[in-house]
C-alpha cells in the first residue's frame, strides 16, 4: 500500500512537471507549427556625438539639439515602430521637431504644446545585435525667449517591433534627453559669434554673454562695470567691438527681421547685414558687388525686398 502511495505522489509530480512545461512552451510560440519564437528587445543611450550644450537662437531652423542611440539584442531584427520625443522646457519654443537617420529624413511633426511630447512613426530596421543613431533637430520659434532652456530627447513612451516574432515591445533605457540648450536672440548671435570668432573659449563666451544679457537690460548695472574693468584692455576692445557689432539700427532690424522670416538661416543673415553695413557706408564697394553677383536668383530678390522695407 505505501509503495502504490509512494508511486501515485511520484506520478502526479512528473504529470505537474510535463502540464507546466507544455503551458510554457504553448506561450512562448509563434504559428501552427509551434516553434518557439522569443522577443527581440532594444535599448537606448545617448550617443557620444550628441550635440554640446550650448546657446541656439529664436528663428534658427534644423536645429539638431540630441543623437540617441537604439540598439537590438542578438534575437531578431528590430522594426523601430514609435518614437517619442519629448521636451523638456517651453515645448511652444520649438516649432517643429524632426528626426534623421543620417542624411535621411525619417518624419517632421509638431510638439503637442499641453504634453510636451511628438510622436514618430518612422518603421525604420535595425538588424538584429546592432545600433542605429537618431538624429532629433527642430525648429525654433522666433518668438522663443531668450534665456530660456530646451532639451531634447526620447522618453520611454517609445516601441520597436520584432520581424520575426511579431511582438512589440518598450525601448529599454529611458527616458534619454540631449544636451540643455540656451535660447539667444538674433543680437546676441552676432555677439557670441564675434567672440567665438576672436578665439575665445566657450566657457569665457557664455560668461560674458550673462554680463551683455545685463547691460542691455540696465547699461549702468554696477556688477556690468565691475565685470568689464577686471578684463584686459585687449578683451575690453573685443567686448566693445562685439557689442558695438550686435546693436541694430531700426533700419538694420528690418532688413534683418525680413530675411529671418524668408527662412534664411542666422548665419546667412549675419552675412548680409555686414554686407548692408558695407554698402551703406559705400555703395560702390567692390567687395559688397562681388558678393552680391554671387547670390542666385531668389536670393538676389530677397535681399533687394529686404532693402526696400527699410
Amino acid at each position: 500500500m505505501k509503495k502504490y502511495t509512494l508511486f501515485l505522489a511520484i506520478l502526479a509530480v512528473v504529470f505537474s512537471s510535463f502540464l507546466d512545461f507544455n503551458i510554457a512552451v504553448a506561450s512562448a510560440t509563434s504559428g501552427d507549427n509551434n516553434i518557439i519564437v522569443p522577443n527581440g528587445t532594444a535599448s537606448m543611450s545617448l550617443d557620444a556625438a550628441t550635440p554640446v550644450a550650448r546657446h541656439i537662437y529664436a528663428g534658427a531652423v534644423n536645429v539638431e539639439m540630441a543623437r540617441v542611440k537604439i540598439s537590438a539584442n542578438d534575437i531578431e531584427d528590430l522594426k523601430l515602430y514609435q518614437l517619442t520625443v519629448g521636451v523638456t522646457g517651453s515645448a511652444s519654443d520649438i516649432s517643429l521637431i524632426y528626426l534623421y537617420d543620417g542624411a535621411t529624413k525619417l518624419g517632421v511633426a509638431l510638439p503637442v504644446s499641453s504634453t510636451g511630447v511628438a510622436k514618430f512613426f518612422p518603421n525604420v530596421i535595425i538588424p538584429k545585435n546592432s545600433s542605429k543613431v537618431i538624429s532629433i533637430r527642430a525648429d525654433i520659434s522666433p518668438s522663443a525667449n531668450a534665456g530660456y532652456t530646451i532639451a531634447l530627447g526620447v522618453t520611454q513612451d517609445s516601441v520597436v517591433f520584432g520581424v520575426s516574432s511579431q511582438t512589440t515591445s518598450p525601448i529599454e533605457g529611458g527616458p534619454v534627453n540631449g544636451n540643455t540648450m540656451t535660447v539667444s536672440n538674433f543680437s546676441e548671435k552676432i555677439f557670441t559669434d564675434y567672440l567665438s570668432n576672436k578665439g575665445y573659449s566657450q566657457s569665457d563666451v557664455n560668461a560674458a554673454l550673462l554680463v551683455y544679457r545685463k547691460y542691455v537690460t540696465n547699461p549702468n548695472d554696477p556688477t556690468v562695470a565691475s565685470w568689464f574693468n577686471s578684463l584686459t584692455a585687449e578683451q575690453k576692445q573685443d567686448v566693445a567691438n562685439a557689442v558695438a557689432t550686435s546693436s541694430l539700427n531700426s533700419a538694420e532690424k528690418t532688413f534683418t527681421d525680413y530675411l529671418l522670416g524668408k527662412g534664411y538661416s542666422q548665419n546667412d543673415v549675419i552675412s548680409a547685414l555686414l554686407m548692408y553695413r558695407k554698402y551703406v557706408i559705400n555703395p560702390n564697394d567692390p567687395i559688397v558687388a562681388s558678393w552680391f553677383n554671387s547670390l542666385t536668383a531668389q536670393q538676389k530678390q530677397d535681399l533687394l525686398e529686404a532693402l526696400s522695407r527699410i
